[in-house]
């Protein structure tokens, strides 16, 4: 078996499409093929693209870097008014509008109720 395999010929491998082939005739065949061609085709459509996609991804990245540090500078201040109190503050404000809300709509369902209660008699 080993002298079955060193009589094979070598096989290359195309660096663009990966088609295996066999000596200079199989590597001229192969690059006829439909399938090399279209990968030429997309390599070089990548290779226009890549410098525009790291422009893209730069600026993004800027993009995020500024509302990033927005989000912290809103974190340090929520941090800052836990500590002076004001968090519990505005936590009981906010108790106390959704407390009205919830009478208000209460209200309103009982006031329907007796609606159609007056309305059926």
């Amino acid at each position: 078996t080993k002298k079955a395999i060193a009589a094979l010929p070598p096989h290359d491998i195309c660096e663009i499409c990966g088609t295996s082939y066999e000596g200079d005739a199989g590597n001229a065949a192969h690059k006829k093929f439909r399938i090399h061609e279209a990968y030429t085709i997309v390599r070089q459509r990548m290779d226009e693209l890549k410098p525009r996609v790291e422009e893209w991804e730069k600026a993004q990245k800027e993009k995020l870097g500024d509302t990033a540090e927005k989000k912290e500078e809103k974190k340090s201040e929520r941090r800052k008014d836990r500590e002076n109190g004001k968090h519990e503050e505005k936590s009981r404000a906010r108790d106390k509008e959704r407390s009205r809300r919830k009478e208000s709509r209460s209200r309103s369902r009982r006031n329907n109720r007796r609606e159609k209660s007056e309305k059926r008699r």
